[in-house]
């Protein structure tokens, strides 16, 4: 029972990450759009509609290896004296 609810759990993380990261590219294709229309409003031309592209979960997936989620911090061991 216990491996059958740690997989459940595992599965319930990854399709909420995933969803997240759907939402989210959602969002800066939107994002996007917004800013191309605001620079074709500014300068006055005609503009085509950008391309939006349907994002597959095979793509999602490899977006977000492509992202970094964290940053790393820079750090140095500190002596022991420094400590207390």
């Amino acid at each position: 029972i216990i491996s059958y609810l740690g997989s459940t759990c595992v599965y319930k993380n990854a399709d909420v990450r995933l969803k997240k990261l759907h939402n989210r590219i959602i969002k800066d294709v939107i994002y996007e759009k917004n800013i191309t229309l605001n620079n074709d409003k500014s300068q006055s031309q005609p503009s085509n509609e950008p391309v939006i592209e349907i994002m597959t979960d095979d793509k999602l997936i490899e977006k977000a290896k492509q992202e970094v989620l964290y940053e790393e911090m820079d750090w140095e061991p500190m002596k022991d004296e420094e400590i207390a």
